[in-house]
């Protein structure tokens, strides 16, 4: 997946590939769904839409619900963006909240309620 640009559109994500001559794209996937946000990550990729979480093993070609935990479907808010922590990604959403899953089984939790307004993050190392 190294190679791999994937980029959310209001139609799906589509992949794009690095070649010689430059950035190519090669397919298109989830369509009909309005992508707020991707993030690539060891061994997959996830991306956030008006729908929940979904998430693809095989570079996007297929997908599969992985909201589980989140409290779906969501009318007002959406995931816009995600941060990788170690082992660990973060999702900040449209509505403030922080919600956090570990990479090896995908189950979200609400993570820090006490700070209300979170609009973005960043992971020190």
């Amino acid at each position: 997946m190294s190679d791999n640009l994937y980029i959310g559109t209001t139609n799906g994500v589509f992949t794009a590939r690095r070649e010689s001559e430059g950035w190519h794209k090669v397919e298109g996937s989830l369509s009909a769904h309005f992508v707020t946000s991707v993030a690539a990550c060891e061994g997959f990729i996830l991306v956030g839409t008006k729908d929940g979480i979904w998430r693809s093993v095989d570079g996007g070609r297929n997908w599969n619900l992985a909201s589980k935990g989140l409290d779906l479907p969501w009318p007002q808010h959406m995931v816009e963006r995600f941060c990788q922590s170690n082992e660990e990604l973060i999702a900040v959403l449209s509505n403030g909240e922080l919600w956090s899953t570990e990479l090896e089984a995908i189950e979200w939790h609400h993570i820090l309620p006490d700070i209300e307004g979170i609009t973005s993050i960043a992971v020190s190392r």
